[in-house]
């Protein structure tokens, strides 16, 4: 009797733990198919055009869908703003989503249809190899449409033979599918229906899970490389406290602004969050001067961009480079204790803050290895001080982030060129009705240079001999009485005239060339100042001196 009993209690002792271990393998393949999944989806946030978008979006529904066979993915056309294309199947020729079959009935019901196999006549199911009904219980033909919530649009179908998805799958799929609407959504605002060929996003996320010291340019790295980062930083794979892969999904898709501006704000505010700070900016470097400008501070949004020089002076009467220089130069991150305590008063002035504790990270684009901006968190709460964890958490945020706002960025800038060319013409046009008379030509020079630069002041200088005349003082045309003469070697204007140099001046009370007296003359508080050269071909013909802090257009203007 005895042993009877013992015999059974091995047997349930055995049952049970056999039944145990498979659960734990279970939950294990779970919990391994929810890391690849929020890996293909931080890849799919990194995509910054619709040659990419395809390859993303394969990566990713091979990671969501279980025994994933072939694959058909519809995405909008820009061109014609209607019609869904495909290049799967076909040669690679493109084709149109059709109307009928489990296309059309997926289009009409604005739904995901999960069906036992498609007919003979289902014009997909050319495409689609053993998709023939019907299939073997657990095989699926999944038709799924995305649809972009602000406008109602379906901007992509996907149309897969699977195995039957659990509800774990179909959750996971329809994370999949807001990631893809709001992917598409921001591509479509950008306009970057780019056709020249790139690397793929799977190919360059290989690369970088190979190479400790490179990334994908348009994707996040891959499981191996993050686990082999977190090595050299203290941190153990899967540690969600420090990195926090669902918030940064959840912030990656609410990236789908067109203001550089607004999209900051938001990685601002992720960055205060996960790095206990009192407040965040990000120093973004200017592609056309050697400047970094500051646009959001903390959660507010700068009237006037706050700028640093980077690059080392031309002349002694230009502002030296500023502390963050180190961080460009040197890639490395900079902490409060490495400033010098000049250039730490020069930042609480700039920035308008008291600061107690500083950590400055450089964003690099992994694609150029450059260095594209400086984090920069202020003020650690509850007296702490920033460590190598708080680097980590930046460095981790900007590994998926920095493509889609690099993107915008360089949209902002495309579309700011656009409207300065334009203002150009006009420019151009303006001038040309009042060649007549040189006072009032000369007007119209001022208020197109101001209105361009979006300068509050502009006076203009002619050349005569030793001796620089206004004949335009601030916008107003003034009779021979009332001209302003000045020595030629004389102050900032008389600098730029006999050096033919531009002169950038960020602070114009604290540069020794600048002259109060006329502020104090008028009232005026002078801030900053613009003064550039306007040459004809063989000598200094005039200057133009105005307040401001755009280069590249006086230049042109000139």
């Amino acid at each position: 009797m005895a042993s009877t009993i013992g015999r059974l209690i091995a047997s349930l002792f055995s049952f049970f733990r056999e039944k145990f271990s498979v659960n734990n393998r279970n939950m294990a393949q779970e919990s391994l198919s929810e890391e690849a999944v929020q890996e293909a989806l931080l890849r799919l946030t990194g995509v910054t055009d619709f040659n990419s978008l395809r390859e993303a979006i394969r990566d990713a529904v091979g990671c969501t869908l279980p025994g994933l066979g072939d694959l058909v993915i519809y995405i909008q056309d820009l061109s014609s703003g209607v019609d869904l294309i495909s290049t799967d199947g076909l040669a690679g020729a493109q084709h149109i989503l059709p109307k009928t079959g489990i296309a059309g009935k997926c289009l009409d019901k604005r739904n995901r249809l999960l069906v036992n196999g498609l007919s003979a006549d289902d014009p997909l199911s050319g495409l689609l190899s053993n998709s023939s009904s019907p299939l073997p219980a657990n095989k699926k033909v999944l038709c799924s449409p995305v649809i972009d919530k602000e406008n109602q649009r379906i901007v992509c179908v996907m149309v897969a033979v699977c195995d039957n998805p659990s509800s774990a799958h179909e959750k996971c799929f329809s994370l999949l599918e807001k990631h893809v609407a709001v992917c598409v959504h921001r591509l479509q605002q950008q306009g970057h229906n780019n056709n020249r060929p790139r690397e793929s996003v799977s190919a360059t996320a290989r690369k970088s899970s190979s190479s400790s010291t490179t990334a994908a340019s348009f994707s996040a790295p891959s499981t191996a490389s993050v686990t082999k980062a977190s090595s050299t930083t203290s941190l153990q794979a899967g540690d969600t406290t420090h990195r926090p892969k669902d918030e940064i999904l959840a912030l990656c898709a609410d990236l789908h602004d067109d203001s550089a501006s607004s999209m900051q704000v938001k990685v601002i505010k992720f960055l205060e969050s996960h790095t206990q700070s009192e407040c965040c900016t990000l120093l973004v470097v200017s592609e056309e001067s050697s400047e970094l400008f500051c646009q959001v501070l903390g959660n507010k949004v700068l009237e006037e961009e706050i700028r640093f020089m980077t690059g080392e002076p031309v002349c002694k009467y230009e502002i030296p480079c500023c502390c963050f220089n180190k961080v460009l130069t040197s890639k490395k991150s900079m902490m409060l204790k490495d400033i010098d305590q000049s250039d730490r008063q020069e930042l609480t002035k700039k920035l308008g803050i008291t600061i107690r504790s500083m950590l400055c990270v450089p964003v690099i684009n992994y694609a150029t290895n450059h260095v594209v901006a400086v984090a920069c968190a202020i003020n650690k709460l509850r007296g702490q001080s920033y460590s190598q964890r708080d680097e980590d958490v930046i460095q981790h945020c900007f590994r998926y982030t920095v493509p889609v706002l690099t993107s915008v960025l360089a949209l902002q800038k495309e579309t700011r060129l656009k409207q300065e060319t334009q203002s150009m013409l006009q420019v151009a046009k303006n001038l040309f009705t009042h060649l007549d008379d040189v006072r009032i030509l000369l007007r119209e020079i001022m208020q197109e240079a101001r209105n361009l630069t979006q300068a509050e002041r502009c006076s203009l200088f002619l050349v005569e001999n030793d001796e620089l005349v206004a004949k335009v003082f601030d916008g107003h045309v003034l009779d021979e009485m009332g001209e302003v003469r000045i020595p030629i070697t004389q102050g900032i204007a008389g600098h730029v005239a006999t050096t033919g140099k531009i002169l950038n001046i960020l602070d114009a009370y604290s540069h020794p060339l600048f002259y109060r007296g006329v502020d104090d003359s008028t009232g005026f508080r002078t801030r900053n100042i613009l003064c550039f050269p306007i040459k004809d071909r063989s000598s200094y013909k005039n200057e133009a001196k105005k307040d401001g802090n755009d280069i590249m257009l006086p230049t042109a203007f000139a």
